[in-house]
């Protein structure tokens, strides 16, 4: 057990969510007896689940992290697990457990980490005296039933109809939206509520301007494009055209890809392509993800047909002669209201981003059962031969000549 500001790998865990409003936890008390209790079937002594990870072996009151001296245990972080799958799947109308277990399994880390975060919040909060108001935890709570497409419904009964530890931690979760913001408020020096008129004129002329530059510069990058793939109609070789115009890997030329199908979206301009295109063809410039490109179809192999008739994909052989190209900026069609929305959401990334500078330097973490909890069991990483903690082996020969330098 050892006492941690917070490390660079709890810093890589908590990075994916910590611009994320909500999820907070907004009470300032830690583990609680119902909660332990709601999730006492889960533990795999009484269910006879082998354990995949160390944090399976735990016990539903481990304390698995304290965050400035409060304490989460393994049963906080099932509830509050357990609470994520149930808004993500009202949210979607789904009853599936396949469904829910596919989400659960892929928000398990994160569920951690949120709490982590959320507890450092309250530390915080508590430290500076702040409070939320209760007009914004009425606001979470409006907000939260419309994402799950429930208006109408009370927050209070939605909560009801989930087992009790679930229910509790979902509410403790949304509550602290208002808490979070309440934070974040004393750190922007921006409004996080209301855009005046004058930054909503200057955000659209910007946004017009960014565009109309981003337009002209795309449209002398497409007539580069445009002329490599005439000299290949003419008969050069592609890799000789895309090393002489490419942006992308100008040392190799052309660019080599294996691609299938199934890997884009049906209306997808490289999927569209190759499904009418035949061995040998040239395609237009087309705008892709990395920029805008010109694509050879260099071969094409047929799909098995396996015993039970099914057939696997056809899979592409490409080359591409690629340029670098710009993105607009969104423009939402000038929907004023989008726009606000995006603006708002700017600031408060910002201001999450100075409150998570002081929360690193001034928390204190302890991990009592180590920081490696969803670490697969009976796994661990094979040392290259040669090769002693990522550093080569040195020879009895070069240490003898390092000896006599």
């Amino acid at each position: 057990m050892a006492w941690l500001h917070v490390t660079k790998a709890a810093k890589m865990a908590l990075a994916a969510v910590f611009l994320a409003l909500a999820g907070c936890d907004a009470s300032s008390e830690g583990s609680n007896a119902s909660t332990a209790n709601s999730v006492d079937s889960s533990d795999t002594k009484k269910t006879g689940t082998k354990p995949k990870t160390f944090f399976d072996t735990l016990s539903a009151t481990s304390i698995v992290v304290r965050v400035d001296g409060e304490e989460i245990t393994k049963a906080d972080v099932l509830a509050w697990w357990d609470a994520r799958v149930q808004m993500y799947l009202a949210g979607r109308s789904l009853t599936n457990a396949r469904e829910a277990k596919r989400f659960k399994d892929s928000v398990r880390d994160r569920s951690l980490a949120e709490l982590v975060r959320n507890a450092m919040i309250r530390s915080y909060a508590n430290k500076k005296g702040i409070t939320p108001r209760p007009e914004r935890v009425k606001a979470s709570e409006k907000r939260i039933m419309s994402e799950l497409h429930k208006p109408k419904s009370s927050f209070r009964s939605f909560a009801n109809s989930m087992k009790p530890a679930t229910g509790a931690m979902f509410v403790k979760m949304i509550h602290a939206d208002a808490l979070s913001e309440a934070v974040i408020e004393t750190l922007s020096t921006n409004d996080l509520y209301n855009v005046t008129e004058e930054e909503f004129t200057n955000r659209v002329e910007f946004i017009r301007v960014t565009n109309e530059r981003t337009d002209a510069t795309n449209k002398i990058v497409r007539a580069k494009a445009w002329n490599a793939r005439q000299e290949i109609l003419n008969g050069a070789y592609f890799a000789d055209v895309a090393k002489k115009y490419a942006d992308f890997n100008p040392e190799e030329g052309e660019k080599w890809q294996q691609v299938q199908l199934d890997e884009f979206d049906g209306d997808h301009p490289l999927c569209t392509w190759l499904a009418k295109s035949e061995v040998g063809a040239i395609s237009e410039p087309m705008d892709l993800e990395d920029g805008i490109s010109i694509v050879g179809l260099k071969m094409k192999y047929p799909g098995e047909t396996a015993p039970d008739g099914s057939k696997t994909l056809d899979t592409y052989e490409i080359v591409r002669c690629a340029f670098h190209a710009f993105d607009r900026v969104e423009d939402y069609g000038g929907d004023r209201a989008s726009i606000v929305k995006e603006m708002l959401e700017e600031r408060r990334k910002d201001a999450m981003l100075v409150l998570r500078g002081i929360l690193e330097k001034e928390c204190k973490i302890e991990f009592p059962n180590g920081n490696d909890l969803f670490k697969t069991l009976g796994k661990n990483p094979k040392k290259k031969k040669g090769k002693a903690d990522g550093k080569p082996k040195t020879t009895e020969k070069q240490s003898q000549e390092k000896a006599k330098e």
